[in-house]
C-alpha cells in the first residue's frame, strides 16, 4: 500500500471526498453529543422531581391522615406489609422509583463522558485505525449501561 502510494496512484479527488465524509461524521456525532446532553439535563430534572415527590410524601406519612384510607390492606391488589400504612407503602414505592431513575440517570451520564471522551480524542491525523477500533468497541459494548436496570426502568414506563 505504502509503494502504491509512494508512486502517487492515489486519486486527489478521493482524497477530498473522504475528508468531507469524516468531517461530517465529526459533526453528527457532535450533534449527538449535543442531543445526549439535552436529554441527561431532563433526566436529571425528572430524578430532582422524583426525589422530591418521594420526600413529600415521607412528611406526609407524619401527619394523620382519615383511619379508613390508613387501615386499607391493599392497593391496586398489592397487599400491604402487617404494620405499614398506605402512606409508608407509597412511600417506599416511590423512593424506589426515585432511585431506580437515579441509577439509569447516572449510568447514561457515565455513558454520555464517555462517549465525549472518545469523539473528542478522534483525530484526522493522530488517531490510529486500531485506536478507532477499540472506541468503536467500547461505544458498542456501553461498558456503563447495566441491560438489568434498564429492563426494570422500562416496566414503570406506561
Amino acid at each position: 500500500m505504502k509503494a502504491y502510494v509512494d508512486a502517487g496512484c492515489r486519486q486527489r479527488h478521493h482524497d477530498v471526498q473522504n475528508m468531507c465524509n469524516i468531517h461530517s461524521c465529526r459533526q453528527g456525532l457532535e450533534d449527538h453529543l449535543t442531543k445526549v446532553k439535552h436529554l441527561l439535563d431532563e433526566l436529571e430534572t425528572l430524578k430532582k422531581e422524583a426525589m422530591d415527590i418521594a420526600w413529600m410524601v415521607n412528611d406526609s406519612s407524619s401527619r394523620t391522615f382519615d383511619p379508613n384510607f390508613d387501615d386499607c390492606v391493599e392497593y391496586e391488589g398489592l397487599p400491604l406489609e402487617e404494620g405499614n400504612t398506605m402512606i409508608q407503602w407509597v412511600f417506599k414505592k416511590s423512593i424506589s422509583y426515585a432511585t431506580l431513575m437515579t441509577v439509569v440517570y447516572n449510568m447514561l451520564k457515565l455513558d454520555y463522558a464517555m462517549q465525549e471522551k472518545i469523539i473528542s480524542s478522534v483525530s484526522l491525523m493522530d488517531t490510529s485505525s486500531e485506536q478507532v477500533e477499540s472506541y468503536c468497541t467500547m461505544w458498542d459494548l456501553r461498558p456503563y449501561v447495566d441491560d438489568n436496570v434498564m429492563r426494570q426502568a422500562w416496566k414503570f414506563v406506561r
